[in-house]
């Protein structure tokens, strides 16, 4: 995001007291009793959660999602909760965001999920996220300040400022601007409740049986990306630095005798289970202009599966936008008949091959492509303009 709009994003915010957090018995306490208002947030995190699923911002895919609910079932018995109805969602968004909502949903942004390389690391985070939950710590904080974002209004501003016109980031950002709950969820937590599921979540890792150290893996790769400017990270930059918080993990860490470690092995399953969110947040992080960032996620998607015709094609689509490489042409060119190679029915390779060549001249080879392309897809979209290329019925 630029400076502009950091800066008028962080003028919607409402200033707040720094009033201390009420203390609440966590939810998984025998003694919890949820307040009245409480439920009413419950009631909202139902609709928040029915908005997301109509508007197909939730990701379908087995692999990611086996995966994730293994780890955080683990995770759950560890904090204590083992009975509680912990619910994980991946939703398509290439910010580096994770949170739940009070009736229990967890949500992990495909943004997020690509940074990582080791289970390790999505144990802590969802270690983090759960605590936030059981320790009611958005409600807590409502206790002690009015919404943080002053009208939908508002939010919509900041819509139009961070969705590049993307579908899926801009109709989270319509359904997060709807629900004040949902509001104060992007506005984050006070540095007080952040640093309290650090802490939480460094003993929960610890007693699931997993290395601490996964919690500085995650934070120092949304650093990275942050300082290289690729994760437009609103979300952790109005809520507590994230150096800030690396420094004092690493004391934690240490303190408990839990420093630093060798090299972690390379967890090719693990890595193997976000092959598909890696690629549908390369995608999306093409539409937004984000190339570096759709770079990485290809690389490791290809790295994890070398054989994959949509991978080659992503890498294709990359090299095509990277206008300023006076060898990006080639390379695109190169990368989308590779992909041909491993699928030869992949219709939008044939499509941008033909493009391609229609604009080196090839017409003959043009015709082709685009022929087979409309033989694959007969009723594309864009079938008059693809048709328009060809240069007669018995091409086709």
């Amino acid at each position: 995001m630029s400076r502009s709009g950091r800066c008028l994003f962080a003028a919607l915010l409402v200033t707040t007291t720094g009033c201390q957090s009420a203390r609440l018995e966590p939810i998984s306490s025998r003694d919890f009793v949820p307040e009245g208002d409480e439920l009413l947030l419950w009631t909202q995190s139902e609709r928040i959660h029915e908005e997301l699923v109509d508007a197909d911002l939730l990701l379908q895919d087995r692999a990611a999602q086996e995966r994730i609910d293994r780890v955080a079932r683990r995770i759950a018995e560890a904090s204590g909760a083992g009975d509680i109805d912990v619910r994980t969602h991946v939703v398509l968004n290439p910010y580096p965001v994770a949170y739940s909502l009070p009736n229990g949903n967890l949500y992990l942004h495909t943004g997020v999920l690509t940074k990582m390389t080791d289970e390790g690391q999505l144990a802590y985070q969802l270690a983090h996220v759960i605590a936030h939950f059981l320790h009611r710590h958005r409600f807590r904080e409502q206790m002690s300040y009015e919404s943080r974002f002053e009208s939908y209004e508002a939010a919509g501003v900041v819509t139009t400022l961070l969705s590049g016109g993307n579908h899926y980031l801009g109709a989270w950002l319509v359904i997060m601007g709807g629900h004040a709950l949902a509001r104060d969820q992007l506005a984050g937590y006070s540095a007080e409740l952040e640093r309290e599921a650090d802490r939480i979540a460094v003993e929960t890792v610890t007693r699931a049986g997993y290395d601490a150290n996964g919690a500085l893996r995650l934070l120092r790769a949304l650093e990275d990306g942050r300082i290289h400017g690729e994760s437009a990270s609103y979300y952790f930059e109005s809520r507590s630095d994230l150096e800030g918080r690396i420094e004092e993990l690493e004391e934690l860490i240490d303190s408990r005798g839990d420093g630093a470690q060798a090299a972690v092995p390379i967890d090719v399953d693990f890595n193997l289970s976000l092959s598909e969110v890696r690629l549908r947040n390369a995608s999306i992080d093409l539409d937004l202009g984000r190339l570096s960032s759709a770079k990485q996620a290809i690389d490791q998607h290809l790295r994890f599966s070398p054989e994959s015709a949509r991978g080659m094609f992503a890498l294709a689509e990359y090299h095509r936008r990277h206008d300023r490489d006076p060898a990006a042409p080639d390379l695109a060119l190169e990368a989308y008949r590779s992909a041909l190679r491993l699928d030869p029915a992949l219709a939008e390779a044939h499509r941008e091959i033909g493009l391609m060549e229609v604009e080196r001249g090839n017409n003959a080879v043009a015709a082709a492509h685009l022929a087979r392309y409309l033989d694959l897809r007969p009723t594309a979209p864009d079938k008059a303009i693809v048709e328009s290329y060809l240069p007669d019925e018995g091409t086709r």
